[in-house]
């Protein structure tokens, strides 16, 4: 009986490499319908094999995940849509991951392994990006900024209810209850993926629940006629949600792979400089600019110096380029080496 168990794990072991293939297609949303990633492919599968299917928004792995859901292979083809957004699919990299994994199957399937098949795709362009995440950045301060309003609203109470008794605060306090969880359910990430692949999501959700208890704290105090304290509680209220606000509006990169794409965008920028010596050099100089400072908000104190030593060399370099000065190929080749010292040790080992 031992010999048959290994003979089966030897068969396993030794079974075909699954092959998946696939492609991806933004579809609109018709009607009152949402839109869909739509995943179409062929495999060599039998009938009835299931796939598991994750969407990362960014890189594979590196991003966060923006659907999960699996599949069945029928005739040695799939289709399979996901609906992750509700009016538009985001613009931005994505990454497809298909996953076959004998040991999840329904029914009895020989002769195939284990099997990934990864593709990343994009949509749009990076203006298209721009544009919609700041329509969301903004849809989810005015969600933060309505916690404020609901403070100021508290504070206008404070006057008009001094020395009236605690029921009187009774159905304010059960109106703001209210409003704050109309709040938090809107701004869902659940029901706004939006916010989960743009990394906001802390606000949308922890963010959002701090203010809703600053928010009633600060009536319960007001209720007891303890109005300093309540008007203590308001101005932290303020400041937090500015804080909130102010980070979600002026995001830092948060992964190994993040920083990657910037540096391999700035290599880029630099080689197109030097490739087009005649073209204006202020553009991309800002860009670059922009680029570092994103770099050095992001990244911890001991890569610090390395950005630092970056943005000195870029002056040299743009300088150089801009007065068709000798070595410019030096200093475009010192530049490159500092960008990579950053990136180096988050790539991925080929």
């Amino acid at each position: 009986m031992l010999h048959v168990a290994f003979l089966l794990l030897a068969q396993a072991a030794a079974g075909e490499a699954p092959v998946l293939k696939a492609e991806v297609k933004d579809v609109a949303a018709e009607g009152d319908g949402r839109p869909s990633i739509l995943c179409e492919g062929t495999t060599n599968l039998p009938n009835g094999a299931r796939v598991e299917l994750y969407l990362f928004y960014g890189r594979l792995d590196d991003g966060p995940v923006i659907a999960r859901n699996s599949f069945t292979v029928q005739d040695g083809k799939f289709s399979h849509p996901v609906h992750p957004y509700k009016k538009k699919n985001l613009p931005g990299k994505y990454g497809l991951r298909l996953v076959y994994n004998p040991d999840l199957q329904d029914q009895r399937i020989a002769g195939f392994k284990n099997g990934v098949f990864d593709l990343p795709f994009r949509f749009g362009t990076d203006a298209d990006f721009e544009r919609e995440a700041k329509v969301f950045r903004s849809q989810l301060a005015a969600e933060l900024q309505a916690m404020v309003d609901l403070g100021e609203e508290l504070k206008t109470q404070i006057d008009k209810l001094q020395g009236k008794p605690a029921s009187d605060w009774a159905p304010l306090q059960k109106k703001w209850m209210e409003q704050t969880h109309d709040i938090m359910k809107r701004a869902d990430p659940h029901a706004n993926q939006e916010y989960n692949a743009l990394n906001i999501d802390h606000p949308a959700t922890t963010g959002l629940e701090n203010l809703a208890g600053i928010l009633n704290s600060a009536a319960r105090y007001a209720a007891g006629g303890r109005g300093k304290e309540a008007l203590e509680g308001i101005t932290v209220l303020r400041q937090t949600a500015q804080y909130l606000i102010g980070e979600m509006n002026a995001p830092k990169l948060t992964s190994g792979g993040q920083v990657v794409d910037l540096v391999d965008a700035a290599k880029k920028l630099l080689r197109e400089v030097v490739a087009k010596p005649d073209q204006p050099v202020l553009p991309a100089r800002r860009k670059f600019l922009e680029m570092n400072t994103l770099l050095q908000k992001s990244m911890p104190e001991e890569v610090q110096p390395t950005i630092l030593e970056i943005g000195k060399a870029s002056a040299a370099f743009f300088n150089a380029v801009a007065d068709k000065e000798p070595g410019v190929k030096e200093l475009h080749a010192e530049l490159e080496k500092l960008l990579e010292n950053i990136a180096a040790p988050l790539r991925p080992p080929k």
